[in-house]
């Protein structure tokens, strides 16, 4: 075969060396990318684990089950379907009050802590004059 003719073949197969070398550079780009994300949602698991306990979502001993779960995209996206379904539930019940959490809004009972003061929580202020208002008044 002459030089010629073997020219042909040699340019298909750089050019499929080519092909192939970018093929791989953006697989390997995707699954950096693909890697970072995960590594960030990896991240935000322990701190919505802590939320889900303290607003009693879930039980402290369910904490484990729970952040497992939360590696898994499918099974996070089932317990978002099922907290959302949950929260439509109870503020769709009938003469039921809901706040914009879904919840049933706590009743607001005043404190009788610094009752000598009319700012709650404050121990000072007009402690003598609140205490003959109240003997006046018969609150004691």
């Amino acid at each position: 075969m002459s030089a010629q003719n073997d020219l042909p073949f040699e340019h298909e197969v750089a050019e499929t060396i080519l092909v192939a070398h970018a093929a791989l550079e953006k697989a390997a780009q995707a699954y950096q990318e693909t890697t970072e994300k995960q590594a960030a949602c990896n991240a935000v698991i322990p701190s919505l684990v802590d939320l889900a306990v303290k607003t009693a979502a879930i039980e402290s001993d369910e904490r484990d089950a729970f952040a497992q779960a939360l590696t898994d995209p499918l099974k996070t996206l089932q317990l978002f379907k099922f907290a959302l379904e949950q929260r439509w539930s109870q503020s769709n019940v009938p003469g039921r009050e809901v706040d914009s959490t879904g919840r049933a809004p706590q009743e607001k009972k005043a404190s009788t802590y610094g009752r000598g003061n009319p700012f709650v929580g404050s121990g000072a202020g007009l402690a003598a004059a609140n205490a003959a208002f109240d003997d006046a008044m018969g609150i004691n």
